[in-house]
Parts: C-alpha cells; structure tokens; sequence
C-alpha cells in the first residue's frame, strides 16, 4: 500500500460515498486517502478500496474485521524519513496488512483509534 494521507477526506463524505457496503451501526472513525486508493477505519472493520485500471471505475474492497486483529505496529519517523509505517496482524491470514502513512500524519492518533475499536 503507497503513502495514505487523512487531509484529502471527509469521513462524512466517504460514509456518503460508500454507504452501501456498510452495516447498519457501522460509521467511519476516519479515512486516508492515497491518488486513488483509500483505507477506511470503521467502529467495526478496517476497509481497504483499492481501484484497478486506468479509469479507476472498477474497485476492489477488501475487509478486515477489528475483532480478528492480534497485533499492531507503528513506525513513527519523526526525522529522517518521510512515511510512517503501519503493520497490522489478523488471526486466520498469514501475512500482515502493511500500509504507509505520509509524514505529518499522526500515527499515534490512528494507533489510538484503532486500540479504541479493536480491543474493546
């Protein structure tokens, strides 16, 4: 997954746009977006839309329940890089879900978010 950066969405916006592929009690915490995939952290799910093609019409969505994550680690890059790094481990799925947030973003702010709704 390419460099995610919160400042381009509206969770309000991306509910709206997505609203079909949500549950009913299901609402977005927040929403990073790269040039044209984006992840979305839900009170119940981690939700992944990555558009293929050159028009980027057709979409896959990839959904990862909050309740089957093991573990989670953030990279925090305060100096020298540019990214901070996210690694998330679902039980049931070998390899971990890696993803890269833009420098500035606040990593701790997105750990926290997903402590809240995980590991309740």
């Amino acid at each position: 997954m390419g460099i995610l950066n919160p400042s381009d969405t509206c969770e309000i916006k991306v509910e709206k746009q997505f609203e079909r592929i949500f549950a009913e009690e299901e609402k977005v915490v927040i929403s990073y977006k790269q040039i044209r995939d984006l992840i979305i952290l839900t009170n119940l799910r981690l939700i992944i839309i990555d558009k293929k093609g050159v028009t980027g019409r057709k979409k896959v969505v990839k959904s990862y329940p909050l309740n089957k994550i093991c573990y989670f680690e953030i990279e925090n890059a305060p100096y020298f890089d540019i990214d901070n790094e996210v690694i998330i481990a679902f039980t049931g799925i070998k390899d971990p879900l890696s993803f890269t947030l833009s420098k500035g973003t606040d990593v701790y702010e997105f750990s926290r978010l997903l402590t809240t709704y995980a590991f309740r």
